[in-house]
């Protein structure tokens, strides 16, 4: 059974750790389960996010029973909100609030269950196993994954480079090089190497969904459709409800506004995480088809759900203008790095 580890794309904003002088060492012990009390499908990685980013990062796997101990370094100084999850490819995690530990290593602090339900998947999970990596590639893909795991995501990139140098045909290097490069904030560098994940392997379905999300952050509307429309048609299981996302997304770009409001409906109808800016990209396309009431409903809903979204301000300033000649001159990204 593969190994699975999720370095955290979704966290999408910059989340790079950064250890700061009054940083105190504790020890979390927790346990995931399903939520219908079935066994868990596999491993699944442990994963902190933080309100600020720099306390984001990835942490150890669980055993094949649940059960996790992660020791990490807190600091009591700083005022964020930050909590874990769980990561499972095809499952959605519950999270477990973490702002106010204290750090202490004489006492394990036992956390409460966080709990697995099957959902759309995160074509960002990395599977760490080693299996298939092909032999030139092997000491550099070990020390990949050991780079990875201690957040050092600019090594992580850089061995992942010499592993697809000496491995051009391994799609799942090139694919996990995307990921390095979206967690180091170059979606350039990253489309790149989801493209050549596609060449390698035409039918690797995660390397679609991320190529399409990343031709939307360089503004390739063209090839964002394109290359959601492939995922869509790989994706006979329907695992991936973001690519619908950025397919609306492309579509709003290239002038389709029926097309880009089918497919947003599509994203918000099967839902996960990876879609939470639905509700904003549907109220800028309602906007579009000059329904104002209906795209100041879907924008103030999504600023209720996500008040700390780093574009708020504007995404407020754009809410008071909709339906006036204002609104023409603000225009907050429908997709963030």
């Amino acid at each position: 059974m593969s190994f699975i580890r999720l370095f955290s794309a979704i966290c999408l904003i910059g989340c790079i750790p950064q250890l700061h002088a009054d940083a105190l060492p504790v020890i979390l012990k927790g346990k995931v389960v399903m939520s219908d009390g079935s066994p868990l499908p596999s491993q699944a990685g442990i994963q902190r996010h933080c309100s600020d980013g720099q306390g984001s990062a990835p942490g150890p796997l669980t055993s094949k029973k649940g059960d996790y101990t992660w020791r990490l370094e807190i600091d009591n100084l700083l005022t964020r909100t930050c909590y874990i999850e769980a990561a499972i490819e095809g499952y959605e995690s519950s999270r477990v609030d973490v702002s106010n530990l204290t750090g202490s290593v004489k006492d394990v602090q036992e956390l409460p269950n966080i709990v697995l339900t099957k959902t759309g998947g995160d074509p960002r999970v990395i599977r760490n196993s080693s299996d298939d990596v092909p032999r030139p590639a092997q000491s550099e893909w070990k020390a990949a994954m050991k780079a990875g795991d201690a957040s050092n995501y600019a090594e992580f990139a850089a061995q992942l480079k010499a592993v697809v140098a000496a491995a051009p045909k391994f799609a799942r290097g090139w694919h996990t090089l995307g990921i390095a490069y979206e967690l180091l904030l170059m979606p350039a560098d990253a489309r790149d190497a989801y493209t050549d994940a596609t060449q390698a392997d035409p039918k690797m379905l995660v390397s679609w969904v991320t190529l399409s999300r990343t031709d939307v952050l360089v503004k390739d509307w063209a090839g964002a459709e394109s290359a959601a429309q492939t995922a869509i048609k790989l994706d006979a299981k329907r695992s991936f409800p973001e690519v619908y996302m950025h397919q609306a997304v492309a579509r709003y770009e290239l002038k389709n506004v029926a097309g880009a409001e089918e497919s947003i409906k599509e994203a918000l109808g099967r839902g996960g995480k990876q879609t939470k800016r639905a509700e904003f990209v549907f109220g800028r396309i309602l906007d579009a088809k000059g329904d104002s009431a209906g795209a100041r409903e879907h924008v103030a809903k999504f600023l209720a759900e996500n008040p700390n979204t780093p574009d708020s301000e504007l995404i407020k300033a754009y809410l008071d203008v909709i339906g006036k000649p204002e609104a023409a001159a603000l225009h907050p990204d429908l997709e963030l790095p």
